[in-house]
């Protein structure tokens, strides 16, 4: 399969891969993951530098990491045209978004010292390692945004149920009346 990585970029597809392929597409494309986790829902499917999300079978994400070089792909994936790498700091990923015309934004929800990131209007999220007045690419990565925000609801919820349990009379933690 050959992957574009400025089409990713674009589009959010990953060669004959997007979100919502099933299990069985990605497994024909693939084939078995080198590693994945225990959990089932979701689960994530690595295949070297490329983990991908599964949630009841349907992929809702798609991340390649550079923090390790080379990138390695499966031998079934051929990246094609641009290739970034693990050295390219935010300002140059930035310069050559724009060479290509691929439309970017600053993340909305990420940027502190450590750690800042680029949107696609492909939805791809561009992560930058921050280190002083350095920087360099972490990984691309794709997540459906109706399963994200799905998921960030479910935790919202979750942590609502902390707090009230938090406030009930005896609950560890909880505050005396005043």
């Amino acid at each position: 399969m050959n992957t574009d990585v400025l089409e990713f970029l674009r589009s959010g597809s990953f060669g004959s891969l997007s979100v919502g392929s099933l299990e069985n597409e990605i497994r024909s494309v693939l084939g078995a993951p080198d590693a994945s986790s225990v959990q089932s829902n979701p689960a994530i499917w690595k295949y070297r530098s490329l983990e991908l999300t599964l949630s009841q079978g349907i992929l809702v994400g798609i991340s390649i990491y550079f923090s390790k070089e080379p990138v390695g792909l499966p031998s079934s994936i051929a990246l094609t045209g641009w290739k970034p790498d693990r050295t390219w700091s935010i300002d140059e990923f930035k310069k050559s978004l724009d060479l290509f015309g691929v439309s970017w934004r600053t993340h909305p929800l990420v940027n502190d010292e450590d750690w800042k990131a680029l949107q696609t209007q492909g939805g791809v999220s561009i992560y930058f390692d921050v280190n002083g007045s350095s920087s360099s690419l972490h990984s691309l990565q794709l997540l459906d945004q109706e399963y994200g925000a799905k998921k960030a609801a479910e935790r919202v919820g979750e942590l609502g149920k902390i707090i009230e349990g938090l406030k009930k009379p005896g609950a560890e933690g909880a505050q005396p009346p005043s």
